[in-house]
C-alpha cells in the first residue's frame, strides 16, 4: 500500500459505503446482524470493481470479494435493494456470464 494514499485501509482498499443487514430469525439479533464494507482497490493490484467484506455477528471479517464489476451496477443492487446478497455478480465473474 501506498502510505501517501488517504482513506486506503492496511489491504489497499478504499471504502466508501457501509451497510447493515439484519436478517429476521431466531436469538439475538446482535448474533445474526450483517456489515458489509463496499470498497474499490487502491493499489491497482486487483481487477476493477467493486469489493465487499462482511461480519456476521461476532465471526470474524470476510476477505474482500469482486462482488460488481462497476459501481453503477453496485448502485442499482443496492438501490433494487439486493446488494446484501452474497452471490457475486456475473460481470464480477466473467466466468459466470
Amino acid at each position: 500500500c501506498d502510505p501517501t494514499v488517504a482513506g486506503l485501509d492496511g489491504l489497499g482498499l478504499y471504502q466508501f459505503a457501509l451497510m447493515q443487514y439484519d436478517p429476521p430469525g431466531p436469538g439475538k439479533w446482535l448474533d445474526r446482524r450483517v456489515l458489509m464494507g463496499f470498497c474499490f482497490d487502491g493499489t491497482g493490484a486487483r481487477p476493477w470493481g467493486v469489493y465487499r467484506s462482511a461480519i456476521v455477528g461476532s465471526q470474524p471479517q470476510t476477505a474482500p470479494e469482486l462482488v460488481c464489476g462497476s459501481f453503477c451496477e453496485w448502485l442499482r443492487r443496492v438501490s433494487a435493494g439486493v446488494a446484501h446478497r452474497a452471490e457475486p455478480s456475473a460481470a464480477a465473474d466473467p466466468g459466470r456470464m
